[in-house]
């Protein structure tokens, strides 16, 4: 078929012969002298340490490695820019707890002296794990989290687990996750249908940051979270800790390492 038309034509056959004109072509290009290199399939289960990369909490924008590429096996993580914060999104047991700990691991290795202050309910992993720092309750967000991060001295981090479950007292989870200081870096985590339906929750404006991980997304819904394209069909399967790392509307399939 050429521009729509279509012609009726004869394949020609060698003339010494089908197996003559193997033979002749395998001379003329002899086997390579070395063997393929070979791909390893993504893992499904990723040590921290496997990633050999470090966190690059300088000057902005902080690069925070959290796992490792599909497409180039190379360690891949969040990029904030001053006044960005990120967003983990996926389905129940997507691994969202385990990427907020392994941000914490990742940036208490490269600044030891970064205040972690995480908001965990007592359903949360994040409660009773030394990675997350100072523990608030849910409860106490309005007394407590403001005037810890406010007394931090140096760099912050701040975790939120199950966000789209938390109200916002006195607005301090809004007045952080929009805040300017080079200093503070707001991760929230929550399940990715109650983001998408949460349309006066505080945590749509850190849609906006466009700066995240969609963990076992929906193809269909969840790109518009973080303003990202996903691919309609993944080339490897979308298990526990596996999802999108987003960048200014960019997507990046990776598998999120182990905290520890």
């Amino acid at each position: 078929l050429v521009a729509g038309t279509a012609q009726v034509v004869q394949i020609a056959r060698p003339a010494d012969g089908v197996a003559a004109a193997a033979v002749r072509i395998a001379t003329a290009h002899p086997p390579a002298t070395r063997p393929p290199l070979r791909v390893e399939p993504l893992a499904t289960e990723l040590r921290l340490a496997e990633m050999s990369a470090a966190a690059d909490l300088g000057a902005r924008p902080w690069r925070i490695p959290v796992g490792i590429a599909e497409r180039t096996r190379a360690a891949a993580g969040l990029v904030a820019y001053q006044g960005e914060h990120a967003l983990i999104a996926g389905p129940a047991r997507s691994g969202k707890s385990t990427t907020l700990l392994t941000v914490a691991a990742v940036c208490r290795a490269a600044r030891p002296d970064m205040t972690v202050v995480s908001v965990a309910g007592p359903r949360s992993p994040l409660r009773d794990d030394p990675l997350a720092g100072e523990v608030v309750a849910p409860a106490d967000i309005g007394e407590r989290l403001g005037p810890l991060v406010d007394a931090a001295p140096g760099a912050v981090l701040v975790l939120v687990d199950d966000a789209e479950a938390l109200d916002d007292q006195g607005g301090i989870l809004d007045r952080l996750s929009s805040s300017d200081d080079p200093e503070l870096l707001f991760v929230a985590a929550g399940r990715n249908d109650g983001i998408r339906s949460g349309y006066s929750h505080w945590t749509r404006p850190l849609r906006k940051h466009k700066v995240g991980v969609l963990l076992r997304p929906d193809i269909d819904l969840d790109g518009d979270i973080l303003g990202a394209q996903l691919p309609r069909r993944a080339p490897v399967a979308m298990v526990t800790g596996r999802g999108y790392v987003a960048c200014a509307g960019e997507s990046e399939l990776v598998q999120v390492a182990l905290p520890r």
